[in-house]
């Protein structure tokens, strides 16, 4: 009874004390990083649970990757709880939470040590750089393969155990579950066989590395999936544009930052920028600092194997997101932490426990101590996690703190534009093109807000430049074309539009922009063309309906303009200009 009331307060703790952190996200709301892409922008997302919706999710390569069960979770979210920020951000704390008590349970049950799988949750539960993983909408893939990955190895230890061919089944099931949501977990067989030599100690390598074959198999068809996605998605960064010593480089760099980060969590943002010079004296550090670890690692395993298993359960885990393979631009993130962890901290957590134990500590100074941490590392990540709230606060932050870089200028930019701030945003804007001249998005951005403000000629100007640093930059050929209308050059509108629906061919909303530009210029049987097209790409829009009735009018024929017309006034019963014009056909 007492040891069942110690696992009940253990689990208690736990939960607790990750609530106590991320409490406030529950009020945070969309940021613009990403989210739109997710789900904010995503039509597949917004429309919920449907089959067309779910369909679209297992072929689907948008945002770059191929990651179906994410897709269904965020439409199940939109499902149950529309478009409520809130609501998305504690679904990701609820499975945060659930991550938690699953790595301590998982645990507990590889090693029988319940106080040390406790210390290990409670550091993944509130360690700040697990912040974005959490209160970041758009990182559900994060905490979602985190929990199929921990159902795998609570599988795989089952087998182990028990031999059974459900349980292995079952394994290689919650595997691909995890590859479902971030192909990031393609490594996560080299973490099997890590709990092979420890703490299942098992000693048939042949046996473990067969049994490893359909999890490798699964992992290089993710793998190659996800190249594919990617490549398809433009994220893939060329060779000639970050050379592979760059990569090594940076990669070594990387591995030093996230350990320092691990220590001294300090001046964490969202992005942080390749640079164009990578500091060589930081990465030869990082390579003499990874070599001693595995060394004294190597050295130690016969006496303390989990140092070996924990510290290389950290480097390979990261090997996917390291930078080898360079996708966008940043030089590393918070977020690539969050599985990996779990290894670094396995190591810490018994090697402390081993140390303590040599030197004869009381068990109460130890506790105590590890209370006092987790405390101070739950204090600052729910420092951290306000810095999410929205995207202004997100990127103010990444201004102030973080290192300069034209990304963070340009989401700040994007945030005060949101909220109708122009002349900020265009401050922002104007400082990222000072960092990055050649920065289409900034460019884009800044032809936005010149546009809002009635400066047409200069935003022309700076979408051509976003056009010429990025040609199948499809908003900004869309967004030049509608300011050339208002300069009334419509000729070159048409030009532009066309060029865009060459890219982007079942955009509904440029099909209809194209009718006004044939419109005006008296091409009224183009025009009508364009419109109906645009009412059959998004039949639910009056708009469109209205559009394409007032061409039909032009064009004499009434039956059809007057169907068009009713149309739009079914769809949105207030759409006086489709009335009156309805009326004027009927006299």
């Amino acid at each position: 009874m007492a040891s069942m009331f110690r696992l009940w307060l253990i689990a208690i703790a736990l939960a607790a004390v990750t609530l106590a952190a991320y409490w406030s996200v529950g009020g945070f709301d969309f940021a613009n990083f990403d989210d739109q892409v997710y789900v904010t922008n995503n039509p597949q997302v917004r429309a919920g649970l449907t089959a067309a919706g779910v369909q679209w999710a297992f072929v689907a390569t948008h945002g770059a990757n191929w990651h179906p069960l994410t897709w269904l979770s965020h439409m199940t979210d939109v499902q149950l709880f529309g478009m409520s920020a809130g609501a998305h951000h504690v679904v990701n704390l609820a499975f945060h939470v659930v991550n938690t008590l699953l790595l301590w349970i998982v645990l507990t049950r590889l090693t029988e040590s319940s106080m040390r799988s406790a210390a290990v949750a409670a550091l993944f539960a509130v360690h700040p750089l697990h912040v974005e993983s959490v209160a970041w909408i758009a990182e559900r893939k994060d905490v979602l393969s985190a929990f199929f990955a921990l159902l795998t190895i609570w599988s795989y230890a089952g087998y182990v155990r028990h031999s059974s061919r459900a349980r292995y089944l079952a394994a290689l099931m919650w595997f691909a579950f995890g590859l479902m949501s971030k192909p990031m977990l393609v490594t996560l067989p080299f973490v099997l066989l890590l709990l092979d030599v420890w703490p299942l100690r098992r000693f048939s390598i042949r046996a473990a590395l067969l049994e490893k074959a359909p999890f490798l198999i699964l992992s290089i068809a993710s793998s190659v999936i996800t190249v594919v996605a990617q490549r398809r998605g433009g994220a893939l960064t060329s060779l000639d544009l970050i050379p592979l010593s760059a990569r090594v480089w940076n990669a070594l760099s990387a591995y030093l930052t996230y350990l320092w980060q691990t220590i001294w969590p300090d001046n964490l943002v969202a992005f942080y920028p390749y640079s164009a010079t990578p500091a060589i004296a930081q990465a030869l550090v990082g390579a003499v600092v990874l070599i001693a670890i595995t060394a004294l690692c190597v050295r130690l395993r016969r006496d303390r194997p989990y140092l070996l298993v924990g510290w290389l359960w950290f480097v390979v885990m990261l090997v996917p997101v390291i930078g080898v393979v360079q996708v966008s631009t940043q030089a590393h993130a918070d977020r690539y932490t969050y599985l990996p962890h779990v290894g670094l901290f396995l190591a810490m957590v018994w090697g402390v426990a081993d140390l303590a134990r040599r030197w004869a500590l009381s068990p109460r100074i130890v506790t105590a101590a590890t209370a006092v941490i987790i405390v101070a590392l739950a204090a600052a990540t729910r420092t951290q996690a306000s810095t999410w709230q929205n995207g202004i606060a997100l990127w103010e932050h990444a201004v102030a703190v973080g290192p300069p870089n034209g990304r963070a200028h340009t989401n700040l930019g994007a945030g005060y534009a949101s909220a109708g701030r122009h002349r900020d945003a265009i401050t922002e804007y104007r400082a990222a093109l000072a960092l990055e001249p050649a920065l289409p998005q900034a460019h884009y951005n800044l032809g936005l807000a010149l546009a809002a403000q009635g400066e047409t000629e200069e935003a022309v100007r700076h979408f051509r430049e976003a056009l010429r640093l990025l040609p199948e930059h499809v908003s900004a050929r869309g967004s030049l074309a509608n300011s050339l209308m208002d300069l009334q050059q419509f000729d070159e509108a048409i030009v532009e539009y066309t060029e865009a629906l060459r890219r982007r061919p079942d955009d509904a909303q440029i099909h209809h922009n194209l009718g006004v530009a044939y419109a005006q210029r008296g091409r009224m049987t183009d025009a009508a063309r364009e419109f109906v097209e645009a009412v059959r790409l998004q039949p639910d829009r009056a708009e469109l309906h209205y559009s394409a009735g007032m061409a039909f009018i032009v064009l004499g024929d009434n039956p059809k303009a007057a169907s068009y017309l009713r149309e739009a006034v079914r769809l949105e019963p207030n759409h006086d200009r489709a009335r009156r014009a309805l009326a004027e056909i009927g006299r």
